[in-house]
């Protein structure tokens, strides 16, 4: 679950995520994607989403800000995914490059993300 919230930007994708993974060898199944992003987003990390309008639909975990989710971080339950200061300078970092323009303007319709965080929109 530490990968989907590590991944560069306010986005992951089991490619973005599977991407990381591969710095750590342990690589990502879609399947252990959706399901550790479903716990996630009961816990209150972010929201699930499916982009439809990206052409090829897309599995989307769309993070909340560091204020966001700063209390949960610091829960005894959440402590062992990853600190404060990691998740904040990861979430403000240009998401992967495997997340395409489509995907981030989709998202930002969505109205969870602004565009602000996408330099390129």
């Amino acid at each position: 679950m530490s990968g989907i919230l590590l991944t560069p930007g306010p986005l992951s994708t089991p490619r973005s995520v599977g991407r990381l993974s591969q710095v750590f060898n342990d690589g990502l199944s879609q399947s252990k994607f959706l399901s550790a992003a479903k716990k996630l987003e009961q816990a209150g990390f972010g929201t699930m989403a499916i982009l439809s309008n990206v052409g090829r639909p897309a599995h989307v975990f769309i993070k909340k800000s560091p204020a966001e989710i700063e209390p949960l971080l610091k829960s005894v339950t959440f402590s062992d995914l990853c600190n404060v200061q990691d998740y904040a300078a990861k979430y403000s970092r240009p998401p992967s490059t495997v997340i395409t323009r489509k995907m981030k303007a989709a998202v930002v319709q969505t109205g969870l993300v602004k565009a602000e965080l996408f330099g390129d929109l």
